[in-house]
C-alpha cells in the first residue's frame, strides 16, 4: 500500500491509516447497510412464505427492530451529539457514543435472552 507521496506503508500501519480515512468508514457503512437490506428482504420473504414462524422468532424481531430504531435515531444525531460533547470535554466525546452503544447492546442481549430464561 502506498500513500499520497508514493511511499510504501508497512502492513503494521495499514489499520491505523484506514481508521482515519473517511472513505473507509463510508465504505464500511455502505456495505453494512447493504448487508442489512439483504438480510431484511430475506427474512421478510422467509416469514411471508412460512419458512420461519413469527411466534418462534418474536424476540429476534424485537431485537432487529431495536437496532433499526437505534440506527434511525442515532445516525442523524451522532455527529451533532459527538461534536457537542467534544466541545464540552474530550472525555465526554468518547463517553457519549460508548454509552449509546452499551445501551443498545444490553437491550439486544436482554431481548434475545428472554426466550432462554
Amino acid at each position: 500500500m502506498t500513500d499520497a507521496n508514493g511511499k510504501i506503508t508497512p502492513p503494521s500501519l495499514w489499520v491505523s491509516k484506514w481508521s482515519r480515512e473517511e472513505a473507509f468508514w463510508r465504505d464500511v457503512a455502505s456495505r453494512g447497510l447493504a448487508g442489512l437490506i439483504v438480510v431484511a428482504i430475506g427474512a421478510a420473504f422467509a416469514f411471508g412464505v412460512g419458512l420461519l414462524p413469527i411466534s418462534e422468532y418474536k424476540n429476534e424481531l424485537i431485537a432487529f427492530g431495536l437496532v433499526l430504531a437505534w440506527l434511525v435515531i442515532w445516525t442523524p444525531l451522532s455527529r451533532k451529539t459527538i461534536r457537542w460533547a467534544y466541545s464540552k470535554a474530550r472525555w465526554l466525546g468518547i463517553i457519549v457514543p460508548l454509552v449509546s452503544i452499551l445501551v443498545l447492546l444490553s437491550g439486544l442481549v436482554f431481548a434475545v435472552s428472554v426466550r432462554f430464561v
